[in-house]
């Protein structure tokens, strides 16, 4: 079964301050890969997937150093959400629904979490390890059953927060044998 813990988060004034440059730099690097994927299907008519943009990562990585700064788990979730919403408009394209919602431009003040999909020990204790920062103090319900997920940093008007995804392995409900079946007969009218 699959579980989601929040933290509230405090991070110190160099932790927050990394935290707002990473946020920064995943939002600006959302917004480059949108225009990726537009350009080169109006220029070419070519489609540009995930598995292209994840490698065109790679360069701009080696070419700035302040996206270099952010770790790559958080870079590749803002590609991850670039590709979740072409998938996502596409499905609906095809489906003839009304309202179709092709993927919009994010400014900063709209991109508001990252994501960490790498398994990993994130709770320890009273605090959250954040990969490449460190540490940050947390308070909530510190429960730690389970294999952890996914990290998941978000930013809100109230402060700092974490997510944690748990699985403890376990399959949501359990499947019984049917011994016997039952018939009902509604009539005619």
């Amino acid at each position: 079964m699959i579980r989601v813990f929040q933290y509230k988060l405090y991070p110190n004034t160099s932790q927050a301050k990394t935290l707002e440059r990473w946020f920064d730099s995943c939002c600006w690097l959302y917004n480059r890969a949108l225009e990726q994927r537009i350009k080169a299907y109006k220029r070419r008519g070519e489609s540009v997937n995930y598995f292209k943009q994840q490698a065109m990562l790679t360069v701009w990585r080696s070419r700035m150093d302040w996206l270099r700064i952010v770790p790559s788990w958080f870079c590749r979730d803002s590609l991850r959400r670039v590709d979740r919403g072409m998938k996502a408009f596409f499905r609906r394209w095809k489906a003839n629904e009304t309202k179709v919602g092709f993927p919009r431009f994010r400014p900063r003040q709209r991109y508001n979490s990252m994501e960490c999909c790498a398994p990993g020990n994130y709770l320890q204790g009273n605090r959250v390890r954040v990969p490449n920062l460190g540490l940050i103090r947390c308070r909530g319900r510190l429960l730690s059953f389970g294999e952890q997920k996914v990290l998941r940093i978000i930013k809100r008007v109230s402060g700092w927060y974490a997510q944690i995804v748990l699985d403890n392995g376990k399959p949501t409900s359990e499947k019984r044998q049917v011994n016997r079946s039952v018939g009902i007969d509604m009539g005619l009218t």
